[in-house]
């Protein structure tokens, strides 16, 4: 086929060559679960293990337990769109999996909804794919008018160097909000404030070259089209997707807000199978996963500090006085609340007594150890923060002058334990 051949033909699907459902229409499709296709966004291509079989890591695998994320998380039928949970413009490659046959290889989901149905899967063999798994992703070399092409379980999709004719044909298909910052970085149209932010969000590396640039106007110009090619590549992205989901014998979907029927009606589903269903993708706060993670999100700002809480103990030790440092930190924040007071005591008694326990109440208040992958998670984790925590305390205690610290951050427990019972508050 000529490239006017291909663009033509990728032209056609672009444009919508077969007709939309409606949303009732989606919620029949939807009511059948035969029809449920699992959609990954990711930055990261799949692992393969030593069986052949491909495989998506939980983040606690991927970061060798530092972060004990024990699931694995999927749209139904659609691409995830950013919330306040996180921004997926970045996630370039997509997984689709046809739902039953991840369900026969992994199990159950711990939660469905058609924003959000995850799994926790085995510790240590991630989320596994299924031979019917398809992968969308980005390639460089596809001639000039080809968007994208499917070449059997993979399709591959052009994310930039868009010539003026893609990029024509490609602009009316953007949606308001999308076409709104394409003409914003045509137009160089941002105050000082967006343009601070835009620098910003180069990352460290970025940064450097636009301080080290001679002409930092014409490097801007640069940024600013690597970012509408962005936006364009996102709508491609969007639009391989859909055409792969065609070849696997399936349908996306476009009503799948919190208050839409399609929502609605998966959730119904979910809930007459057996499972937890859930119409929006706010079931995962509320979750043990997502509590447990809470209590990782707290122990990090202690030990290594957060945009809230400023330096974290690891960061203090390395200060010119170390033992002030940390001694006017636990002060500080020891008032404030029952986040800093289990490490004081932790301090003092020469162990971390706080984030076990606190695992353990977050799994016994969501009905116990019912998740087998999440215990094993959690224990790699606190084992690992235990650990952690000891080589700082080993550290902190062969500092000159720590005996006298010592003394001190014991006077501060006790005086705020008497303060806390005498207001009742424990």
């Amino acid at each position: 086929m000529s490239n006017a051949g291909a663009f033509k033909d990728g032209i056609k699907v672009l444009t919508g060559n077969d007709v939309q459902m409606t949303e009732g229409q989606e919620v029949e499709y939807m009511s059948d679960v035969n029809n449920w296709v699992l959609v990954h966004a990711t930055k990261y291509m799949p692992l393969k293990n030593e069986n052949g079989r491909f495989y998506i890591p939980t983040t606690a695998m991927a970061t060798k337990f530092e972060i004990p994320r024990s699931t694995v998380h999927f749209t139904l039928n659609h691409i995830v769109t950013n919330h306040g949970y996180g921004s997926w413009d970045n996630a370039d490659i997509v997984i689709l999996t046809p739902y039953n046959d991840a369900v026969k290889m992994n199990g159950n989901p711990a939660e469905v909804s058609v924003h959000d149905t995850y799994f926790s899967p085995d510790v240590t063999g991630g989320m596994l794919l299924p031979d019917g798994a398809h992968i969308v992703r980005p390639v460089y070399d596809l001639p000039d008018g080809q968007l994208f092409e499917v070449r059997g379980n993979e399709t591959v999709y052009k994310s930039l160097d868009f010539t003026d004719d893609e990029i024509q044909t490609l602009l009316p298909m953007l949606g308001r909000g999308d076409r709104d910052k394409y003409d914003a970085f045509a137009n160089a149209d941002f105050n000082p404030d967006e343009l601070e932010q835009i620098i910003d969000s180069l990352g460290d590396v970025g940064k450097k070259f636009y301080e080290n640039a001679k002409n930092k106007k014409e490097f801007l110009v640069g940024v600013f089209e690597s970012a509408r090619h962005a936006i364009l590549g996102l709508r491609v992205r969007e639009m391989a997707m859909c055409e792969t989901m065609k070849v696997m014998g399936q349908h996306d979907v476009r009503y799948a807000s919190d208050l839409s029927n399609v929502a609605q009606g998966v959730a119904k589903v979910a809930q007459g199978m057996g499972l937890q269903g859930n119409i929006s993708n706010k079931g995962h706060s509320g979750s043990v996963y997502a509590e447990i993670e809470l209590v990782w999100m707290q122990h990090e700002a202690i030990m290594n500090g957060n945009w809230f809480l400023g330096d974290g103990l690891n960061q203090l030790i390395e200060k010119e006085k170390p033992l002030d440092s940390i001694y006017d930190y636990l002060s500080k924040y020891i008032t404030s609340g029952n986040n800093v007071r289990p490490y004081v005591r932790a301090l003092l008694d020469g162990k971390l007594l706080g984030v076990r326990q606190w695992c353990q109440d977050v799994i016994v208040r969501h009905g116990g150890a019912k998740d087998a992958n999440l215990v094993a998670v959690v224990e790699k984790w606190v084992t690992k923060a235990e650990w952690d925590f000891a080589k700082f305390n080993g550290r902190l205690r062969a500092l000159s002058g720590y005996r006298d610290f010592y003394d001190k951050l014991q006077q501060l427990q006790s005086s705020v334990t008497n303060q806390v019972k005498r207001d009742g508050r424990e």
